[in-house]
């Protein structure tokens, strides 16, 4: 697309319109909520940013339009400027401003302050909408694309509207599309139906910097898997039986020297509730040490649920929030993931609900996908490639000083498939983790958290006990493929008795007087950190510490809640 007797003498560059930018919605995303504007998906890129960021502009050019009323338009308060470069004009829309700065026919350079971000027009949270425009392009059939998030091809937008992430030097964490024709103007362009990414390690599974310095405040970025492409069922597998190692053999000075990154130890009280109500417990009682709520989406993926621990944060309470679509379709629920077809919204619910939250500690994505019951339907298995997908976008997508774990897995469940494989196939291609969370269970406040129980076949490497624990932890310290996570800190965020005291397996929930399983659990666990080479274990939640007429809530234990005061105070 050049002017006639004119050569491109550059390509047409954008600089992010923010300092320190952070992506919270690509191009093309959420199509089901922007159908309702004949729209196939997002006609721009979002930057989330509190009211009255300075806004930038992302190349010279003039201003060809301003709105200062802010219900006018759904943009809100916008800026439009034109750029004349010689492939043609370009223009790009700085939308939900609080404050304009500029005046129409004003020129401006890449870089000068235009506005004040906002919260105006039809937003769900203060952020800035930058699109970018060419005219002539959809008729030139430049506005087609691969959406590689949400799987679909050769999608086209028109109105002109271009994928800005080409165009942003240096470039963005991840490519949300794939255009289907050339664009040589574009600087991120390769070759046609070729992202640009970063190159990847396949060793550390951290992406590398590319050639140029990635904005600050976004995670680098590597592949997902296989993206476009529907996820297969999972097949059980047949049980693999090698020997477990009860505990982790003592490192090596190797061993040592291939840890990625700093050690992190225990440095916090390792006692910990998990369930509705429990920070606040904990915050009223003076008890320090580590909270686990869940936050559901109920199936609105249009609402968005920042929480604010703040205060229990200052007050040492560590609280790790799980994200979930639904609850378990058993319980009359929706699935702790939606069905494949809103994999891109959830995805963008739980990156906007993240990163306006405060106060919290860690975040979890999901829960126990391998649980029948767990799934949007029965009859559809949720997949290690849908996990992957689903929680690298999400990690790519946040800041680097936000902690991410997938989800906890069943660990002796066999609905999906044997679940230390499972485990095995979504963390060897996470991207990124800062913890894992765990689950572990015993069958009775009467077994011993230290027992060897076992399971029979097809689980005859996993404990029929609380220390099933274990043969995940040491995958992630001792297999090729998932000890780039080594020493990644391990949370145990739901731990109980299932069943009551000589019922003989029948009858679930806690005994009011198991204080003395509480505290030989919490002894244990100290222990197994003090093992030479042990992947740490920095805390424990006991589950469930609300939920009605949940059997194993334990709101209503006062003997329970004293034991926990009195556990774990000590970091080990």
């Amino acid at each position: 697309m050049i002017l006639p007797g004119k050569e491109p003498t550059m390509p047409f560059e954008l600089r992010y319109p923010v300092e320190n930018p952070v992506i919270t919605q690509y191009f093309l995303q959420r199509p089901n909520f922007y159908s309702r504007f004949n729209l196939p998906g997002h006609e721009g890129i979002d930057f989330g940013m509190p009211v009255g960021t300075p806004i930038l502009a992302a190349a010279d050019g003039v201003v060809e339009a301003v709105e200062n009323d802010p219900n006018k338009h759904a943009y809100g308060k916008y800026i439009r400027l034109g750029h004349l470069t010689p492939d043609g004009k370009f223009t790009t829309l700085y939308g939900h401003l609080s404050e304009i700065q500029v005046i129409k026919g004003q020129a401006v350079k890449a870089g000068d302050r235009i506005a004040l971000s906002g919260n105006t027009g039809n937003t769900d949270g203060p952020h800035l909408h930058l699109s970018l425009k060419k005219p002539g392009a959809a008729a030139a059939g430049l506005t087609r694309y691969d959406d590689l998030i949400n799987g679909r091809q050769n999608v086209v937008i028109n109105d002109d509207f271009l994928d800005p992430a080409y165009f942003l030097v240096p470039p963005p964490p991840m490519q949300s599309t794939r255009p289907r024709a050339p664009m040589p103007f574009a600087p991120l362009f390769a070759q046609p139906g070729t992202p640009a990414t970063p190159a990847v390690n396949p060793d550390d599974g951290q992406a590398k910097p590319a050639t140029t310095p990635q904005p600050i405040g976004v995670r680098e970025t590597v592949p997902a898997a296989t993206p476009g492409q529907p996820a297969a069922p999972v097949q059980p597998v047949q049980p693999v039986t090698p020997p477990v190692t009860t505990q982790p053999t003592a490192p090596t000075e190797a061993d040592e020297a291939a840890e990625a990154g700093p050690i992190q130890r225990p440095d916090h009280p390792m006692r910990g509730l998990h369930g509705e109500g429990a920070a606040n417990w904990m915050l009223q009682n003076g008890v320090r040490g580590w909270a686990t709520e869940t936050i559901y989406a109920n199936g609105d993926l249009n609402k968005f649920r920042p929480v604010d621990f703040s205060a229990h944060e200052a007050a040492g309470i560590r609280v790790i929030v799980r994200w979930n679509h639904s609850y378990a379709s058993s319980d009359g629920g929706q699935g702790t993931f939606p069905t494949r077809a809103r994999h891109g919204e959830f995805v963008n619910w739980c990156v906007k609900s993240i990163f306006t939250s405060k106060g919290v500690w860690g975040h979890i994505i999901g829960n126990e996908p391998n649980r029948a019951a767990e799934r949007p339907s029965f009859g559809e298995p949720i997949t290690p490639d849908d996990i992957v997908n689903i929680y690298n976008a999400i990690w790519n997508r946040l800041p680097q000083n936000v902690r991410l774990s997938p989800p906890a897995i069943d660990p002796t469940n066999v609905e999906t498939a044997d679940p230390r494989q499972y485990f095995r196939a979504i963390v060897s291609r996470l991207a990124g983790a800062e913890f894992f969370a765990l689950h572990a269970y015993s069958y009775g406040s009467d077994q011993a958290p230290d027992s060897s129980d076992r399971f029979n076949p097809p689980l005859a490497w996993q404990f029929h006990s609380f220390r099933m624990f274990e043969t995940l932890a040491n995958d992630l310290y001792s297999q090729p493929a998932l000890m780039k996570f080594r020493r990644r800190p391990l949370v145990i965020t739901e731990t109980n008795p299932l069943y009551l005291r000589g019922s003989n397996l029948t009858l679930p929930g806690w005994d009011a007087d198991a204080h003395d399983w509480v505290e030989k659990m919490y002894g244990y666990v100290q222990r197994w950190n003090q093992t030479p080479g042990a992947q740490y274990v920095h805390g424990v939640c006991l589950y469930r510490f609300e939920g009605g007429a949940d059997p194993w809530r334990i709101f209503d234990k006062p003997g329970l809640l004293n034991a926990l005061k009195a556990s774990g105070e000590v970091a080990r």
